[in-house]
């Protein structure tokens, strides 16, 4: 009903201008905010959490850079206000999987109107110090941030419950390498290979 409504009341010149202004600003916030989903994982160690940001744009598409920002929990049941930058980003350029352990509605949040298939990359931060309660999720910008991580409407200020079990360890900590670490990594176990094969013909 409410979609016959709404199609009604399109065929009016001035209902329909208005619509294409709301699709219009509707366009320039999803633009301007990439970041649609927010979720967190138990940690290697007690009071560890993985804290996962993902985003609506793939990673290396140059709509940003791949990693950037930091994570800042504020405690509203316990003291606690850390600033912690985000150190693990999905490689690109194609989808990136859900990382493991992520349940909607649990400790996988989305913005409004978003959900699985509207996340293609994530990065990510392990935080220490924490105890079970409730805390305050804000994103810091970089000094000269991009639209990638930007967080979308209702995930900015978003109050997160962490549990015992989310806060007690047994889980696995995300990688400490920053973006490109690891084809530094690999690049170098090349240069390695290449020097053990010109070793064996000399």
């Amino acid at each position: 009903m409410k979609t016959w409504n709404l199609r009604k009341t399109l065929r009016t010149p001035s209902h329909t201008a208005l619509a294409a202004a709301l699709l219009l600003l509707v366009g320039a916030n999803k633009a301007s905010a990439h970041a649609n989903a927010i979720g967190y994982t138990a940690g290697a160690n007690a009071g560890e959490v993985n804290l996962w940001l993902g985003a609506w744009h793939f990673n290396g598409h140059g709509d940003g850079n791949d990693l950037e920002g930091s994570a800042n929990l504020f405690g509203l049941t316990a003291p606690y206000n850390v600033t912690t930058p985000f150190t693990y980003s999905t490689p690109g350029p194609n989808a990136a999987p859900q990382p493991a352990g992520l349940v909607a509605g649990t400790n996988l949040f989305y913005s409004p109107g978003e959900g699985a298939s509207d996340v293609f990359s994530w990065e990510a931060v392990t935080i220490s110090g924490l105890s079970a309660g409730q805390y305050v999720f804000t994103y810091v910008p970089i000094a000269n941030p991009t639209a990638h991580w930007t967080p979308a409407p209702g995930l900015q200020g978003i109050t997160l419950t962490l549990t015992a079990g989310d806060v007690g360890g047994g889980g696995s900590n995300v990688s400490n390498t920053p973006d490109g670490g690891s084809s530094v990594l690999m690049l170098g176990f090349g240069f390695l290979g290449i020097a053990a094969i010109r070793r064996k013909l000399s």
